[in-house]
């Protein structure tokens, strides 16, 4: 006995060949529907394993990783960020310079393809101008063209962000180096207006002044320098230098102690801090940094006289003569020397007699 069927039920024989494809193609889209659900997981999963075997120097396996989280998720340029700091990163451990040029191109077509996807981030132009640098040293036959590609993404990342300093800051930097120093001198201004705290902006900037010889411009932005970052790296020697120039031989004297004091085996501060002792007749001073000179730096020998004649002019003449015996006795051969004992022996033998001929005359 045939059972009979519910009024709700559907029998599979009366199913059409047209509402079977349709629940084929429903099958199909809900499937698509489901594996782009799963996509930006599956992207994400090889992202963070792509990370952490950049960040222990596994860089083969990283660029693999992120390939694939690429493949996943093709608009997501956070993944492609990391990608092509990876392909230049894996670069420059790179001794195969075809190697080295290859990941360095991968790295460019990467951020070309970012750049398509968000056209108005100035930090992926900045990016893609550090990579035709890269180029420009890893290709030189074509660093001409490299130069002028940098250039270009470095004037586009700061027209799209023209209020960020970093950008202003990096352009200005172009420009100097291009020998535009008025237009580089614009920028720098810009930059120290927008944010007061990129030395960079003022040191270069007062190296530009300096090529013009308008040292009063120069001093006034070292100055500046020094009173928003006094740890900026050289501007007690910058300002050492310019007060030489200008005839500050106080004010240069101070800012090459600063230095002395934070690391004293330099030896042209060194130098620059005994010359201008002597000069001010402070001849104990004088003669401690010169004996600090030859004590780090014994081949300038040339320097002994001046240590032995700032010695003398303070009156320390037994000590003069017997650093002056202690040096000949290890250069045997020096003439300089030897002229110089005999000077100080001829000068300490008419100093005496001219005593004893003062008492005589007294008695």
């Amino acid at each position: 006995m045939t059972e009979k069927l519910d009024d709700n039920t559907i029998s599979i024989n009366k199913i059409s060949p047209v509402r079977w494809g349709l629940i084929v193609l429903f099958f199909l889209f809900s499937c698509v529907l489901v594996w782009q659900y799963v996509k930006p997981f599956q992207a994400e999963l090889h992202f963070r394993d792509g990370f952490n075997l950049g960040a222990s120097k596994r860089f083969k396996y990283a660029i693999e990783e992120l390939e694939k989280a690429k493949s996943y998720a093709p608009w997501e340029t956070h993944y492609q960020i990391q990608l092509a700091k990876y392909y230049e990163e894996f670069a420059l451990t790179q001794s195969n310079p075809s190697e080295k040029i290859r990941l360095l191109k991968k790295a460019e077509s990467t951020y070309k393809h970012i750049i398509v996807l968000d056209k108005q981030n100035p930090w992926y132009r900045n990016r893609l101008a550090m990579t035709y640098n890269r180029l420009k040293e890893a290709e030189p036959q074509h660093a001409t063209k490299y130069a002028a590609l940098s250039g270009e993404n470095i004037k586009l990342g700061a027209m799209l962000d023209k209020q960020n300093p970093l950008f202003q800051l990096n352009y200005a930097s172009h420009l100097h180096k291009l020998n535009r120093l008025e237009d580089a001198k614009i920028y720098y201004k810009k930059v120290i207006d927008y944010d007061n705290r990129f030395g960079e902006a003022y040191y270069n900037l007062a190296d530009i002044y300096r090529q013009e010889k308008k040292l009063d411009k120069t001093l006034y932005y070292y100055k500046e320098l020094y009173r928003t970052n006094p740890k900026f790296k050289n501007i007690n020697l910058a300002l050492a230098s310019t007060h030489i120039i200008l005839g500050n031989k106080d004010e240069a004297i101070v800012h090459l102690e600063n230095v002395i004091n934070k690391n004293p085996k330099q030896f042209e501060p060194l130098r620059s801090l005994a010359a201008l002792y002597h000069q001010k007749q402070e001849w104990l001073k004088a003669a401690a940094t010169y004996r600090l000179i030859l004590n780090y730096f014994p081949e300038k020998k040339e320097l002994h006289p001046f240590y032995i004649q700032a010695l003398v002019n303070a009156a320390r003449f037994k000590l003069a003569i017997l650093e002056l015996q202690k040096f000949i006795k290890e250069n045997p051969d020096n003439r300089a020397a030897k002229e110089q004992m005999s000077k100080i022996e001829l000068f300490l033998k008419k100093a005496i007699n001219e005593q004893q001929a003062s008492k005589n005359k007294k008695k």
